[in-house]
């Protein structure tokens, strides 16, 4: 697990990346799905650092989800070449909108710049 995210946590955090992605999903909603009354404080920095935290665990939807928080800059500054990274990674995974993605940064970015 990634240090970066965890001790910016200060919850306890679950230990699989299918519990992480949905305590992420909850930060960025502010609820629990399937359990509105169930509230957390709604935060798209802990989506993110929640999602980095599955990402690096090797976790293809969080690896998507990375991905896509790096390039919206949707709770972390956004950096093209961290989102193509994790995108990527999701998308050897078989991550069905990987691929999507990837293809968007590179028709805007038309490779140029970006590194794997």
């Amino acid at each position: 697990m990634t240090n970066l995210a965890t001790k910016k946590l200060n919850e306890k955090m679950p230990s699989t990346p299918k519990e992480i992605n949905k305590l992420a999903w909850a930060h960025n909603a502010g609820f629990f799905f399937g359990d509105i009354d169930k509230k957390v404080r709604k935060s798209k920095k802990r989506s993110f650092e929640c999602y980095l935290i599955s990402a690096d665990m090797g976790d293809a939807e969080g690896q998507f989800w990375t991905g896509v928080n790096y390039m919206a800059g949707r709770g972390v500054k956004a950096d093209v070449n961290k989102a193509y990274k994790y995108l990527t990674l999701a998308a050897k995974q078989g991550h069905l909108d990987a691929p999507i993605r990837i293809k968007a940064i590179e028709d805007y970015f038309k490779m140029e710049y970006l590194t794997a």
